[in-house]
């Protein structure tokens, strides 16, 4: 699993993530089973949306086209509700919920914690359902360079349903491809392709030439 960050977000934040960088949105989190969007607000960033301030629809606008490569966004506000909506307001309930609103027609989720510390777990349960990080291609590793275990493994990547662990898996267990296919075409080895593909198995079949 990987945690990005927007370099300019509070060095606070920069602790728990695994990478810095130069982002539209506050936080990504990208892994083998699921990638996701986070944009971290502050009650007085939503109540400066409502003065003509852009930034949370341009943000939220960001979010929308993210959720079009296949991400699941959010827009996650920090902070105790009773202090800025009823003790000292910075905004009516009903302007919060329009903002609200407003957020989820872009097809964009809301969520609202009290403390940094349940923002915080938040982000932790993201990293973990994300799943296994991927790495599709080694760039960095120019091609003389590779093993061949990590170029059959390159080469497993680049279908879909198997990320990098998969990758690795079928390396280590069948080796190379002519094992594969062989495998797959007498139906051996059934449990074990059941269990590391899953729904996928049917497609790497005919990936491989080899559909039951």
């Amino acid at each position: 699993m990987t945690i990005i960050i927007d370099s300019n977000e509070p060095a606070k934040y920069k602790a728990f993530v695994d990478k810095v960088d130069n982002l539209d949105i506050d936080f990504l989190v990208q892994g083998e089973a699921a990638n996701f969007a986070v944009e971290r607000k502050e009650f007085p960033d939503l109540k400066a949306s409502l003065t003509g301030d852009e930034r949370l629809w341009q943000q939220v606008s960001a979010l929308r086209q993210l959720r079009e490569q296949g991400y699941t966004p959010f827009v996650a506000c920090i902070g105790s509700e009773w202090f800025f909506l009823e003790k000292q307001p910075i905004m009516s309930e009903a302007q919060y919920i329009g903002i609200q609103i407003g957020i989820a027609r872009n097809c964009v989720n809301f969520i609202h914690f009290n403390t940094e510390t349940a923002f915080h777990s938040f982000m932790m349960n993201l990293n973990e359902r994300a799943g296994t990080a991927r790495e599709y291609l080694r760039p960095t590793i120019h091609k003389p360079e590779r093993t061949i275990e990590q170029e059959r493994s390159d080469m497993y990547c680049a279908i879909k349903g198997i990320g990098r662990k998969k990758g690795d898996t079928l390396v280590k267990e069948m080796g190379s491809p002519a094992n594969i296919i062989g495998a797959l075409r007498c139906n051996g080895e059934e449990e074990f392709f059941k269990k590391l593909l899953g729904k996928n198995e049917a497609h790497v079949r005919e990936v491989m030439g080899c559909k039951k």
